[in-house]
């Protein structure tokens, strides 16, 4: 497999974002880079450091296509909502869905991806 790689010009020192070649791994890495931006939110609520978030975001299971930098901007943009909402409640979703619960489309009319 690596050789592979190698023959087609992707080296190991390239980034996992150079080798997306599809929209499937492009929509995957947004929702990986979606569950570090709420679990960062989340832990900045219950008064962890960034320092601290990042060593916990190690530990998460899903976020394997998501290089050191992805998972750092997540972060970040993990601690600019809770510093733009403070102790507001956010729900994070799509538009579609916050439609749906304010009651002003019915689920026949959410369009499905």
């Amino acid at each position: 497999m690596i050789n592979e790689l190698i023959s087609e010009g992707i080296t190991p020192e390239k980034s996992k974002l150079e080798m997306c070649k599809t929209t499937e791994d492009l929509i995957s890495i947004l929702k990986q880079y979606s569950n570090v931006v709420r679990y960062s939110y989340n832990r900045f609520l219950n008064g962890k450091t960034e320092k601290d978030i990042r060593e916990l975001s190690k530990s998460l299971n899903s976020i394997d296509l998501l290089n050191s930098w992805l998972i750092q901007c997540g972060i970040k943009d993990g601690k600019a909502i809770q510093t733009r909402f403070k102790n507001e409640k956010v729900i994070f979703g799509k538009y579609n869905l916050i439609n749906k619960l304010k009651n002003k489309i019915t689920k026949k009319r959410i369009p499905t991806q």
